[in-house]
């Protein structure tokens, strides 16, 4: 277990968040749906 979690924290399994853009790594599908809900006024309901 040890060892599947050092390789899962070495530097080229992380995004960079300075230069990487993960949100381009998703779907067409699900940025939609994502798109979708960002319409929505959720904040006002809760």
């Amino acid at each position: 277990m040890a060892t599947a979690i050092e390789t899962d924290m070495l530097s080229g399994n992380s995004w960079n968040p300075a230069t990487d853009d993960p949100d381009t790594a998703a779907g067409w599908l699900k940025r939609m749906k994502l798109r979708f809900w960002q319409l929505l006024p959720l904040r006002a309901l809760l």
